[in-house]
């Protein structure tokens, strides 16, 4: 079995090899190579080499930078606590350094980790009105902003949204964020504002990322309103359109449940290809018993059965779950 290895071994492992190729190092090579570490994305390498120069140099001029560097290469491993602690003395260690005016930010992203959603909406919203770090207000609104929907607070996430909008001109941030409060209006039944945001991600941002969930969200909105028909295009859009397959399931219950309304027998065809490529879905067992009370209610009696045994069986797994 692997046990966690310390940082402190690998330091002294680090360290220990600079006796048999006869170097000493310094905390410029250490420095320079951390942060080539982090440009690369090897981040437990970055993490191992700028925090060695802390611990071997703590009074060097690239002390206060390399243990920064280090914390934030911690959050990439998922090493949140040790990164957290860091980030936490870092004011007191260096009193004097500019970076600690970004440090809300990273402490931010380390509760995110681990899933301390009050503590890293306080930090991301910290950060947010730090006006001198103007690069960091964006991503701290949108930090602030994931933190109140994890919270459900959707009236605070939504006002945090708002201000990203404001904030920033980056397309990819602005067409997720535009995406984000559609979703939130949504769920909060401002279907018409909803529709307003979501609507903009398909015309003012055709090649983002965002587009299908935009769709999908669009659809819900319609749901929403009762709308059957406008609900059902976006629906079917979503299906053509996303490949990769998040949310299909939800989507084809939905149009089945548009289709029993007009056409019961139009609505098998979607609910068993639910129930045959999505076997792990959770809506599983809602389209199961949509199809034993249609195959009822057509007469088909052989499918009712097997579709019966199956709902049985699926019931008794989730039991036991």
């Amino acid at each position: 079995m692997f046990r966690r290895i310390s940082l402190g071994f690998l330091v002294f492992a680090f360290v220990g090899l600079f006796p048999l190729v006869g170097q000493t190092p310094r905390p410029s090579d250490l420095y320079r190579s951390g942060l080539e570490a982090l440009q690369r994305g090897d981040f437990k390498d970055a993490a191992l080499k700028l925090l060695t120069l802390v611990d071997l140099f703590p009074q060097d001029t690239l002390a206060s930078g390399a243990e920064y560097h280090g914390a934030t290469a911690l959050i990439s491993v998922g090493d949140f606590r040790k990164a957290l602690d860091l980030l936490q003395k870092y004011p007191r260690k260096y009193p004097d350094s500019p970076l600690n005016a970004r440090l809300s930010y990273w402490r931010g992203a380390a509760y995110i980790g681990l899933q301390d959603w009050s503590a890293a909406a306080q930090e991301f919203e910290a950060q947010g009105r730090r006006t001198a770090e103007l690069a960091f207000i964006p991503r701290s609104l949108q930090g602030a902003a994931y933190a109140y929907e994890k919270l459900e607070k959707n009236e605070l996430a939504d006002g945090a949204y708002t201000r990203l909008l404001g904030a920033t001109t980056d397309a990819a941030l602005y067409s997720a964020g535009l995406l984000r409060r559609g979703a939130l209006r949504v769920g909060l039944k401002r279907f018409k504002e909803a529709q307003e945001d979501l609507t903009k991600v398909l015309v003012d941002y055709p090649q983002s990322a965002s587009v299908p969930e935009a769709i999908f969200w669009l659809g819900e909105s319609f749901w929403g309103q009762k709308d059957g028909e406008q609900a059902r295009r976006f629906y079917q859009n979503y299906l053509t359109l996303n490949t990769a397959k998040p949310l299909h399931d939800k989507v084809l219950l939905r149009i089945s449940e548009i289709a029993r309304i007009q056409n019961p027998s139009s609505a098998l065809p979607l609910l068993q290809t639910l129930v045959r490529d999505f076997p792990k879905s959770p809506l599983v067992i809602t389209a199961l018993t949509d199809l034993v009370d249609l195959y009822r209610q057509l007469g088909m009696d052989k499918e009712l059965v097997g579709a019966y045994e199956s709902l049985i069986s699926k019931e008794k797994q989730h039991g036991e779950l």
